[in-house]
């Protein structure tokens, strides 16, 4: 992913959910596409390490096969081999399809362009060492194309090549906006050239329609902004303070006024597994949702907080799954409220 977005590939990441609820196989400009939503894609690339397709993703890639749609896939020659966890001889009879085009990754952005025939692309000069990222938006009368250069010590230079009538640039300083220089090549198409300082970045215009090349707002300082209205500001959520800072007592060990997360491995340590679990752990199946506990197990927090003044006529305690703990305040015991929660429901 990252590869295919230094070498200025435009795509989307494809969720199989998604997919399967809002997908269906269309046509676009006479060539057979998966229609996702309002979005119609002519390519689908198959990572080298997806091994599994859930049902729906394998029918409607079925279906868009044998109509002529082309699946790119970077996986080896036996993936993908499982239909909703399940090995499936299916599978082989999918990666069976002539439409279905097993290529090494580095030769992807070189196939999808040649393939899909994009309406804009970004091409970085040979020699380029800089690290560079574009986003394109397509409007009704023409796209914004932004390009970044994140390297702090090299400078990038490339082209553009569109379909459109004409470029325009936007000072992102100043709002201003400026007819940009291009060229029209034999194939019908506008070709741009650009140079871009390192931690520097452009923002273009590709005009659908022909606009007169100088094209200028007001400076900056000239502007006069007026308000709309009066200016109205609303308390949308109660202030609400972290308490991060905790008493902690488990098992042999306890600690004093320490960070939350310090707390937490040490409860989790005094309980018997490694460390805190849920901050970094690989989880095997369900190794560690079967964890048992001794009946002595557990471990006691105190959160302290001084309120100044009066105590307010309001004021909640935030505690996620509080239903998992006997708490009390200031020697109190309390407990949620029916149908109350903030946030999230547990």
């Amino acid at each position: 992913v990252t590869n295919l977005a230094k070498e200025q590939l435009e795509f989307d990441l494809g969720s199989e959910a998604v997919i399967t609820a809002r997908g269906s196989v269309t046509e676009v400009d006479g060539q057979p596409a998966l229609q996702i939503g309002e979005c119609a894609y002519t390519a689908v690339i198959i990572p080298a390490e997806m091994e599994n397709l859930d049902r729906g993703v394998f029918d409607l890639l079925t279906s868009y096969l044998e109509k002529g749609g082309v699946v790119f896939s970077c996986a080896a020659q036996d993936v993908p081999a499982y239909i909703d966890g399940n090995p499936d001889d299916a599978c082989t009879a999918l990666r069976a399809n002539d439409n279905w085009k097993i290529i090494a990754p580095e030769e992807v952005t070189a196939r999808i362009n040649e393939h899909c025939k994009p309406s804009v692309e970004v091409i970085l000069d040979t020699e380029n060492q800089a690290i560079v990222y574009h986003h394109r938006r397509q409007l009704a009368d023409g796209d914004i194309l932004f390009i970044a250069n994140i390297s702090n010590d090299s400078g990038t230079t490339g082209n553009i090549i569109s379909h459109c009538e004409g470029f325009r640039e936007i000072d992102l300083d100043t709002g201003d906006i400026y007819g940009y220089e291009s060229v029209a090549a034999a194939d019908g198409q506008l070709h741009a050239s650009f140079s871009i300082p390192p931690c520097g970045s452009i923002m273009l215009f590709l005009d659908k329609k022909e606009i007169p090349a100088a094209i200028q707002t007001s400076p900056i300082g000239e502007a006069n902004l007026l308000p709309l209205s009066d200016i109205e500001i609303q308390r949308l959520d109660d202030n609400n303070l972290i308490l991060d800072y905790v008493d902690i007592a488990a098992g042999k060990a306890s600690a004093s006024k320490v960070f939350w997360k310090e707390a937490a491995a040490l409860t989790f340590k005094e309980n018997g597994l490694r460390g805190n679990i849920w901050d970094h752990c690989v989880q095997f199946r369900d190794e560690l949702l079967q964890t048992q506990f001794e009946a002595d197990s557990g471990f006691t927090a105190h959160y302290n907080f001084t309120i100044e003044g009066s105590v307010p006529t309001e004021l909640y305690a935030v505690i996620e799954r509080a239903d998992l703990y006997t708490i009390t305040c200031n020697g109190k015991t309390v407990a949620a409220e029916n149908g109350s929660w903030w946030l999230d429901r547990s």
